[in-house]
């Protein structure tokens, strides 16, 4: 830390100037991020991904990148869209 007064670098367990005596201002404490929570948010993030894409699959929602879920038959449903989805469950109501 150096000193306010005449600018003379002080170790940082130095109360005062070892040059000019001026009292040094305290050092105010960091908090330190913490790794774990960064590391947890992604793994939140990644399994509710999980979740939302198994749940469309479950539901007949092709995922790009992946195969439509099949049906009963081993056949993949062609639903290609949330408004086909909506007008296939319509139709057990």
């Amino acid at each position: 830390m150096d000193c306010p007064n005449c600018g003379v670098y002080n170790p940082e367990d130095r109360d005062h100037c070892w040059r000019c005596g001026t009292e040094l201002p305290k050092q105010v404490e960091r908090k330190r991020r913490d790794p774990q929570a960064s590391a947890r948010t992604w793994l939140y993030v990644a399994v509710g991904v999980m979740v939302l894409v198994t749940l469309l699959r479950m539901c007949g929602v092709s995922v790009p990148g992946m195969g439509g879920a099949p049906d009963a038959t081993g056949c993949a449903p062609q639903l290609r869209s949330v408004a086909q989805l909506a007008a296939a469950f319509a139709g057990f109501c």
